[in-house]
């Protein structure tokens, strides 16, 4: 097998670890304080995405794709974030979705990868239901998986995720991601990545319910109907209080990042760049330095008009795929719900890559029923009846 296919399994296999070397520069202090969203990280998982991606690069850089995303970072880093390094690392962050996407797709033409990738994604899903169930059950960290970023917590640690059932609290499981949301995110696509497999589909459902996300709960649901539609299938708070409602945040949070937006319409306050600003509109009384719950006004506060229009070119050229392979729509209406309600498919390296899989797994299937040529693929700078190479 060729060296490229082998990354991206590893890739996969390794797409829940959050390993990785954090910097601290000045700008990564909000008031003297160190904020994790701001610091500048290299994780292991970016070692393989570089090195699959520079494969990738070499062997197909003829394809018109490469070109498109050096000009939208260049447009991003330059001019919404006027050319600073917090702005250049989060340009790079925001497009490693779509180059993933692109490295499966142009690595996956001839199919095989697909089922390599459904394969071996079972071994991160057990891993992480094992060790959901573990941290749930003696409500705090293993401390036998730090290696691949599980942090140390407990009931005690302030600010930790917790649900209240029976009169009893329980920490709602973290595995190795930064929140139990966003594990429950990672869970929604493999569960969608591996749906035909049954056995594998519910294990990756009761994990989501285990971490007892709201958010993914409501989009799993909403997919899961969805889905049984388009598949033509014919089946289409009482005991459980949360102890921590945030409700009330996330408000201001959102309604911080449209007044920036407003402040900055064009191009945006510059990718990173929001987080630094934040106190400056907070109203009195309020702190909380964390991005808004809401991926779409994320990205109209430090992209502005520039960035979302770039996002909704990319969604209007999906379109047409998604009209070929309608089965794969569900799984990407819980993308779409889920980033209504929280931010971690951008902010959160485990969730971009495998946002990054799942959209390469989009374009593979839209492209793989006949051998005519479509506006999508010519974008990728390829034709379908071409080969694994070039």
């Amino acid at each position: 097998m060729k060296i490229n296919y082998w990354l991206i399994i590893l890739l996969v296999l390794l797409s829940p670890a959050q390993l990785g070397f954090h910097f601290w520069p000045a700008w990564s202090l909000v008031n003297g304080i160190k904020v994790d969203y701001l610091s500048p990280t290299i994780y292991l998982t970016d070692l393989i995405f570089i090195g699959v991606l520079i494969i990738s690069f070499i062997k197909f850089r003829q394809a018109l794709f490469p070109k498109i995303l050096i000009t939208i970072f260049l447009g991003l880093s330059l001019f919404s974030g006027k050319g600073n390094i917090p702005s250049v690392y989060w340009s790079l962050r925001y497009l490693q979705i779509p180059a993933l996407a692109w490295i499966i797709y142009i690595n996956g033409r001839n199919f095989g990868i697909i089922r390599g990738i459904k394969k071996c994604l079972f071994f991160p899903l057990i891993f992480s239901l094992i060790l959901e169930v573990v941290q749930f059950s003696i409500k705090k960290s293993t401390g036998w998986w730090w290696i691949f970023g599980e942090r140390t917590f407990s009931l005690a640690t302030p600010n930790i995720a917790t649900i209240d059932l029976f009169g009893q609290r329980f920490l709602r499981p973290y595995a190795t991601f930064s929140h139990p949301n966003a594990l429950a995110g990672w869970l929604l696509l493999a569960a969608f990545i591996l749906w035909k497999n049954k056995p594998q589909r519910l294990m990756a459902i009761g994990g989501i319910l285990l971490t007892f996300s709201r958010n993914a709960l409501l989009a799993i649901f909403i997919g899961s109907m969805s889905y049984f539609v388009l598949a033509n299938k014919p089946y289409i708070q009482s005991i459980i209080s949360f102890s921590e409602s945030g409700s009330s945040g996330r408000v201001i949070l959102n309604r911080v990042a449209l007044k920036v937006f407003s402040d900055f319409p064009i191009f945006g306050i510059g990718p990173g760049k929001l987080l630094t600003e934040l106190p400056n509109y907070f109203p009195p009384g309020f702190w909380s330095i964390q991005p808004p719950h809401n991926v779409f006004l994320l990205i109209l506060a430090e992209t502005g008009i520039f960035g979302f229009a770039i996002l909704l070119i990319g969604l209007l050229k999906i379109y047409p795929v998604l009209k070929r392979t309608p089965t794969l729509l569900p799984g990407l209406i819980t993308v779409f719900s889920t980033s209504l309600l929280d931010h971690y498919w951008v902010t959160s390296q485990q969730n971009r890559i495998i946002l990054g899989i799942y959209l390469g797994f989009v374009l593979i299937g839209g492209f793989r029923s006949d051998n005519q040529s479509s506006i999508s693929a010519l974008a990728f700078g390829i034709r379908r009846n071409i080969g694994a190479g070039r």
